[in-house]
């Protein structure tokens, strides 16, 4: 995390008024624009980037708070900001399979997830139906009505946050704009 990203956050946190505007941003990149308003030079990149650490940290250090995320809400602990309050990424089965796409992806972190990405190569109406979903909730509920019953929310959640973090400025610049 830069420097200007941890004084930001300092700022944050004493400054209602901000939290209440980062809060209902439409966008995570808009938060960089507002970091910029309050003169911190900070990339959408590293807000997303931000985020996903968190996540990560959040589905070790208190997995019901992760939980809330999964179904697309926003946890009570930690900032994540965008989507107007309701958590972190809209479209969540869009970017699976478009992080995936572009090469992003952690080798062997679960077999499940394998298997998932296995399934979206070879079944046409299983890829749509999971780019359609809005959370990552929703992306495990069609995994299971398609037989791959062992991936669990909070690996899938996992699984997105470490292939954020890899992205590139630029991709994750991408990400950040739901672009």
């Amino acid at each position: 995390m830069t420097q200007n990203l941890e004084l930001f956050f300092k700022e944050i946190a004493t400054n209602k008024n901000l939290q209440k505007r980062l809060y209902s941003s439409k966008e995570v990149a808009d938060v960089a624009v507002i970091a910029g308003e309050f003169g911190f030079e900070i990339a959408a990149a590293e807000v997303l980037k931000a985020q996903a650490g968190r996540l990560i940290e959040l589905s070790v250090g208190s997995p019901e708070e992760a939980k809330i995320a999964t179904a697309g809400n926003k946890p009570n602990l930690g900032a994540q900001w965008g989507r107007e309050g309701k958590g972190f990424l809209e479209n969540a089965g869009y970017w699976i399979i478009e992080i995936y796409q572009w090469g992003t992806k952690t080798q062997s972190f679960n077999s499940d997830i394998s298997n998932l990405f296995l399934k979206l190569n070879e079944d046409a109406d299983f890829k749509s139906k999971v780019n359609s979903a809005s959370t990552i909730d929703d992306v495990v509920k069609i995994a299971h009505e398609n037989g791959l019953n062992k991936i669990t929310s909070l690996s899938l959640l996992t699984y997105q946050a470490l292939c954020i973090l890899l992205l590139s400025d630029e991709k994750a610049n991408l990400v950040a704009r739901g672009a």
